[in-house]
C-alpha cells in the first residue's frame, strides 16, 4: 500500500508538498515528525481541477 502525506520540509520535499511513499516509510516520517497525514478531502480534490 502506498500513502500520500504532507511534507514538512523533508528530504521528499519542500514544506507543503505532497509525497506518495509506502506505508512503512510513511510510518516512519510520521513517528519522526518530518510528515502530515492530507485529510481525505484534500487528497480528493488535488485530483480534480477546481474552479477558481
Amino acid at each position: 500500500m502506498k500513502t500520500i502525506l504532507l511534507c514538512s520540509n523533508s528530504r521528499y520535499g519542500k514544506n507543503g508538498d505532497t509525497v506518495e511513499v509506502d506505508d512503512d516509510v510513511a510510518t516512519m516520517l510520521l513517528c519522526q515528525g518530518k510528515a502530515n497525514h492530507i485529510p481525505a478531502v484534500a487528497s480528493k480534490s488535488k485530483r480534480q481541477p477546481v474552479n477558481r
